[in-house]
């Protein structure tokens, strides 16, 4: 080894470097030398020297030559600087020892656990990249919750491996689609997202493709609503990938070891912290520490307004300059609780190091007030005061312009619900627990860890403070909680639905073509470790037997070996396809099924109502409800009508709240009519009602439209793919716009304009009133003439006291949207010429990806079913010199909240 090193140092056309290396092995310490060789590569850009992977052989093919604590020894040469320029050169001890764990970075699957805060991205990421040096051409998943953490994380690794030739996509919602295309690297995706990804790579046989998954908050196995569908895509990986390495990280895994049994995984276990914790009790005014002993006695009391001392907490952290960050048990109390902290922390008292941020907090205030639901009237009286409120009522708009404003400091007390914990990553000095409970419930111990995790930053603070506050009759349940253990992790399967939609997946794809291969794919289930096998041999056979009742799956036999098999059906395939469960597929047909024979196409209301979500969580203001349905045409009353709503039964919801009956068409009455009023909502927002109208007309917070907007599009997209695949070719002529249509809130003529990013809707209006109806027609506009059409459009009043000033920011505006039609307008070329130098397999797919310009995300868009359709959308590619599919970015009314899944 030694005579190697040596030859490549005294390597011809190296002088320099050599004499660099003689001199430095006799003058200074080894790993100085390896240091400062380092370096000198680095410097000299010299690709003879450094490896195409980017290790350099003079100092990274010996590990006992260098020290495995840097950085520098686990990441290729290409990605160093990039971490380096964001302050990270060291591995915690932890992380050094996990990423030297037996086999695991020859590719056997990792679960580890540390807590939060601890620096777990960061291994996932080493493994990654480096992944990606060994196998180039294939792809990474890369696995998060919720669509606010995925965007985050897309922008995150995209500054961190841009310069390293590393391109990174987010798949979430109605972004991205189900295709990852050759060009993308990794995959950030929602764990729905994710398995359509899968899904689709199963049925074209190119699942070998995915050399990694890594999967954060693992610990979602667990998760009643949505740990069935992270089992099923690890199952599916494990019986039919056994080559793509695993990587499952989290703070709070219960019966981790039993997990990495079934993922057949090595398993590191770390309980390190930066920043220590230390929790505390707050009863009265006491305040315990987490052995209930006596730590101190507060000073005095907050008054009648603050009875629980929380402004005197926050007041000893913020006079330090440090932030509070406080969790509040419904979304009603983190309103409630901002307000009476910036009633008591009036302006005019702040200090010097507050006042320097007013600025700041003004220019946030701006930014609401451009949003379209306006600023919310209780921001308006926190948020000078430094203090704002945090929950999933607010609109994305909103909660960005907060997130951020807290990391920077220019607020320091956020009152927030418990879904921030897990949603959005910002620590902060002192956490206060406002209650042990959620609602009504008791918090668990996950959820309990997960928001005192975010007491201490990093680099900023020596330590955390987590403060329970509580009342006597729930100091019980508060020492249960600070001591408890977490409850063991249950298979999300074993509810029979989660097996009958695994089933009808590895069906579909063809994974499972036998009934004695159903039994072995089970067996790669959690499920298998936590049943018995006469109970699993149960389930199989009651899935199985559903399956074929509801005609999602039929026998056949192989005529050549006289060998029955197992297929998915037409329906099985489109339920399929379009990522529905088997419940809503089968719902889905029978409520399409009766639309096709009758049909009110007086109005489109009825055909929102076939693409609005089945099953809507929302509550449902039956009063609103009622209010509404009142003032319907006879048109859209025709359509209640149809559907099946009842005016007796709204009533009767109104004095006793509403009453499930089973309806002989498939759904219940409360969610048929819990649907319709979703429907009208959508109705109302296609036809371009305003924002905040929408919140005054159905009583709905501004966040939760949002919220629906977008699931709303995502469902609209699958209905479509369902016709498709059934060959219903008319309806989905009549469908396939409204996944559009919902994401931007508008009528079907403003879709084309609404591509072009930073286009608002009224903007969009205005230019198709003025005959710029197109990409093509913004695009070869000159500025001058938007602009006249932005400030002719202005009230008669208004006209006539232009300044100056305004008509200059028309035109500002105008030049903005002429470019970004024009780059809008290029990229559109660029992926058309892109496509026909496409395989047929990929070029044909029912989804495609279309970038249209910076910052945006493609979505998964739909071809026409028949030749018929798709002349007619080659008609409007020519006209509009695009594409024939519609690729959208969601507009700022659409964007989901922070705990938006899909």
């Amino acid at each position: 080894m030694e005579a190697d090193r040596q030859g490549a140092a005294n390597a011809p056309g190296e002088p320099e470097i050599s004499a660099a290396v003689t001199s430095s092995f006799t003058a200074r310490s080894l790993e100085s030398t390896i240091l400062d060789i380092a370096s000198v590569i680095e410097e000299s850009n010299d690709p003879e020297l450094i490896n195409t992977d980017g290790v350099s052989p003079f100092y990274l093919q010996n590990a006992e030559e260098f020290d495995k604590q840097l950085l520098r020894y686990w990441l290729p040469q290409r990605f160093h600087a990039a971490y380096v320029r964001k302050g990270v050169s060291k591995l915690y001890d932890w992380q050094r020892e996990c990423l030297d764990q037996s086999d695991v970075l020859e590719g056997r699957n990792l679960i580890y656990c540390a807590p939060t805060s601890g620096g777990k991205t960061l291994v996932s990421e080493v493994l990654l990249v480096r992944r990606l040096d060994l196998f180039p051409r294939k792809k990474i998943l890369f696995i998060l919750p919720f669509i606010s953490v995925v965007t985050e994380k897309v922008a995150t690794f995209t500054s961190l491996w841009e310069t390293g030739g590393v391109r990174v996509k987010g798949f979430y919602g109605s972004q991205g689609g189900s295709i990852i295309e050759d060009e993308i690297d990794v995959a950030v995706c929602t764990i729905e997202k994710a398995n359509s990804v899968v899904n689709r790579l199963l049925e074209e046989k190119k699942i070998d493709e995915l050399s990694m998954v890594v999967v954060d908050e693992l610990h979602l196995l667990g998760d009643a609503s949505r740990g069935y569908l992270l089992e099923l895509l690890l199952s599916k990986l494990l019986f039919s990938s056994p080559g793509t390495q695993i990587i499952g990280l989290s703070a709070t895994l219960p019966n981790v070891d039993t997990v990495a049994r079934w993922l057949s995984a090595t398993l590191f276990v770390t309980t390190f912290r930066p920043v220590p914790l230390s929790e505390y009790v707050k009863l009265g005014s006491h305040i315990y520490d987490a052995d209930f002993a006596l730590s101190r006695t507060l000073p005095h009391g907050g008054g009648s307004k603050d009875p629980d001392m929380v402004s005197l907490l926050c007041d000893e952290v913020t006079s330090l300059n440090q932030s509070v960050l406080i969790f509040c048990a419904s979304k009603r109390g983190c309103e409630q609780c901002a307000s009476m902290l910036a009633e008591l922390r009036p302006t005019s008292s702040l200090s010097d190091a507050h006042r320097v941020h007013t600025e700041a907090r003004n220019r946030m205030l701006e930014a609401m007030q451009a949003t379209p639901f306006g600023l919310d009237p209780i921001l308006r009286k926190t948020i000078p005061a430094g203090i704002a409120y945090h929950h999933a009522g607010l609109t994305v708009e909103e909660r960005t312009l907060i997130e951020d404003g807290f990391r920077t400091g220019v607020l320091n007390v956020l009152c927030a619900t418990s879904t921030l914990a897990a949603g959005v990553n910002l620590p902060a000095r002192r956490v206060i627990l406002r209650s042990p409970r959620i609602g009504r419930d008791m918090l668990d111990v996950g959820r309990y860890r997960q928001m005192c995790g975010r007491a201490g930053r990093a680099g900023q603070d020596e330590r955390g403070e987590s403060i329970l506050m509580i009342q006597p009759h729930e100091k019980p349940a508060a020492q249960q909680l600070l001591k408890a253990g977490l409850s063991p992790l249950q298979s999300c399967l074993k509810d029979g639905s989660g097996i009958r939609r695994a089933l009808l997946e590895v069906i579909a794809s063809g994974v499972v073509t036998r009934q004695d291969q159903v039994m072995p794919f089970i067996l790669c289930t959690l499920l298998s470790g936590q049943q018995s096998t006469e109970q699993l041999q149960a389930s199989c056979e009651s899935a199985v037997a559903f399956l074929k009742q509801s005609e999602l799956i039929e026998p056949w036999v192989d005529s050549t070996t006289s060998q029955e098999h197992i297929r998915a059906t037409k329906l099985g395939r489109a339920v399929f396809a379009s990522a529905l469960s088997p419940e809503e597929g089968i719902l889905v047909y029978m409520e399409l099924n009766q639309a096709r024979q009758m049909f009110v196409l007086e109005t489109d209301l009825h055909l929102v109502y076939q693409v609005t979500p089945v099953f809507c969580n929302s509550p449902v203001d039956w009063n609103a409800f009622y209010h509404r349905f009142n003032s319907l045409s006879d048109k859209e009353r025709r359509v209640s009508d149809l559907i099946g709503i009842r005016e007796a039964w709204l009533v009767a919801a109104m004095q006793r709240g509403p009453v499930s009956k089973a309806s002989v068409k498939g759904m219940t009455d409360e969610q048929r009519h819990t649907r319709f009023f979703f429907a009208m909502l959508l109705w109302d927002l296609v036809c371009e009602v305003s924002p905040q109208s929408l919140v005054e007309r159905y009583k709905i917070p501004r966040g939760e439209v949002q919220a629906l907007q977008q699931s709303a599009a995502t469902f609209a997209g699958m209905v479509t793919v369902f016709c498709e695949q059934l060959r219903w070719d008319s309806m989905f002529c009549l469908l396939h716009n409204f996944q559009d249509r919902f994401n931007f809130g508008v009528k079907d003529d403003l879709i084309p304009l609404m591509q072009v990013p930073d286009m608002k809707v009224e903007q969009a209006r205005i230019l198709v009133q003025n005959g710029i109806s197109s990409v093509v027609n913004l695009a070869s506009a000159e500025p001058s003439s938007i602009q006249k059409m932005l400030s002719g459009s202005r009230p008669f009043q208004e006209k006539n006291v232009l300044s100056e000033y305004r008509l200059r920011q028309d035109l500002v505006i105008a030049e903005q949207l002429v470019r970004q039609a024009r780059i809008t307008l290029s990229n559109q070329l660029q992926h058309v010429r892109h496509r026909d130098v496409l395989p047929a397999s990929t070029s044909s797919s029912s989804s495609t990806a279309l970038p249209v310009g910076p910052k945006r995300k493609a979505q998964q868009t739909v071809q026409p079913p028949n030749k018929r359709l798709q002349q007619d959308s080659q008609q409007t590619m020519s006209a509009q010199t695009g594409s024939s599919t519609s690729s959208v970015r969601p507009p700022t009314t659409s964007a989901a909240t922070s705990t938006t899944t899909s």
